[in-house]
């Protein structure tokens, strides 16, 4: 069974996980978060209010484990992969813990297991006995000279014990082959990813209807403070912000603008671009001129029948209104996104001036679609899908 295990002065959240093992079930299981996870806990952890798994806090000398609680049944020879994502916090920035395991181990207790250096797993007597029956592996930010560490940031496959049977400075590759390896701190946040297709269709709801954003095909990962090198406008008509007919990139904020179109289409149960015989109306200005004449709720889809918070319906349409903001360094990020959907911030005022509401909006998409036909009609490598669902501009 697998187990994560923070130490010491660290606080550790998972955000999701997903396990596939070559079992005699060929079983596996996944976690879009852990709001009402069923999950064996001890030590320190815990389940947060807002579904993160949070193995210890900032008390030292402690450890947290969470277990997934139904036995796997291995063949003799199994192998297994897991992907999770994580967050490593240090107390103090000039302090660190010993790390976190992923482990498979018999039990869910783990009689005198110890924190610091034996990352919860062992003690000096159980380190190291073949009877253990244990298989981890270890995300390691301390050297330890006791188990042979090869650094301060490495990652290790431990059987039975701490000395790693391999290691490996942590990294990935950034081209997805065995070319291209870069160094990765564990304890720091060093790149972004840009999704570049926002859209409904990539929204998925789970059986809690939770939203989770999925494909990932046109992602890329940047380094922050980095200039993405994007050469081609990828997406889906609708969702594009202004700036890529001129730019090419996507960025962060062309991001935020299409997570706006996607809140106004949620609220206003229209698509995004809606091409009749005669023209072609862009819902984000059509919800826009509604504001501003002071009839924004008339946007608001009608099959909802008026089951609504009308707050919080406002919030919605006011927030998609701001991150389709013309002007990208207007947007907010998505951190201040969720401040003002948790309500820890309040929005800003979207007066006329605020919104730019001077310049006409549609430049930037009369500019986009001179662009896209040109480009569209010149290059091999773009390709328009249609649908009832949505319009897809997608290019290499």
């Amino acid at each position: 069974m697998p187990n994560i295990v923070v130490l010491n002065t660290l606080l550790c959240l998972l955000l999701l996980f997903e396990t596939k093992a070559s079992t005699s079930d060929n079983e596996s299981f996944t976690f879009n978060g852990f709001r009402g996870a069923n999950m064996s806990l001890n030590g320190l952890a815990e389940i947060t209010s807002n579904g993160l798994l949070r193995l210890t806090n900032t008390s030292t000398e402690q450890k947290g484990h969470a277990f997934y609680p139904i036995p796997l049944h291995f063949n003799k020879s199994f192998s297994f992969s897991t992907t999770f994502v994580f967050a490593i916090v240090p107390r103090d920035p000039l302090e660190s813990g010993h790390g976190i395991a992923f482990i498979l181990s018999p039990n869910t207790i783990l009689p005198g297991s110890i924190s610091n250096q034996y990352l919860g797993l062992f003690n000096q007597s159980s380190n190291g006995n073949s009877t253990n029956h244990v298989v981890a592996v270890e995300l390691d930010t301390i050297l330890n000279n006791e188990f042979g560490d090869i650094d301060d940031n490495h990652v290790g496959i431990d059987v039975n014990g701490l000395r790693s049977v391999k290691a490996h400075t942590a990294g990935y590759f950034s081209d997805g082959t065995n070319r291209g390896f870069r160094n990765l701190s564990l304890t720091r946040w060093e790149q972004l990813v840009i999704h570049r297709d926002v859209k409904s269709s990539n929204v998925l709801l789970d059986g809690e209807m939770n939203a989770r954003l999925g494909d990932f095909g046109l992602a890329r990962l940047y380094d922050h403070g980095t200039d993405p090198q994007t050469t081609h406008v990828v997406g889906t008509l609708g969702y594009l912000a202004p700036e890529l007919s001129k730019t090419g990139k996507g960025t962060t904020a062309t991001d935020v603008y299409s997570f706006g179109a996607f809140l106004l289409e949620v609220a206003c149960g229209r698509r995004p671009i809606d091409i009749q015989e005669e023209e072609t109306m862009n819902m984000v200005d059509w919800v826009l001129d509604h504001w501003f004449k002071g009839t924004v709720m008339e946007t608001v889809d009608e099959r909802l029948g008026g089951k609504y918070a009308m707050e919080e319906l406002e919030l919605v349409l006011k927030l998609g209104l701001l991150c389709t903001h013309v002007v990208p360094s207007a947007r907010p990020n998505m951190r201040q996104v969720m401040q003002f959907l948790d309500h820890d911030v309040e929005l800003p005022d979207l007066s006329p001036d605020y919104m730019n509401v001077n310049k006409p909006r549609l430049e930037g998409y009369q500019g986009f679609n001179d662009f896209f036909m040109s480009y569209a009609t010149s290059s091999d490598q773009a390709v328009l899908h249609t649908s009832t669902d949505e319009m897809s501009l997608l290019s290499g």
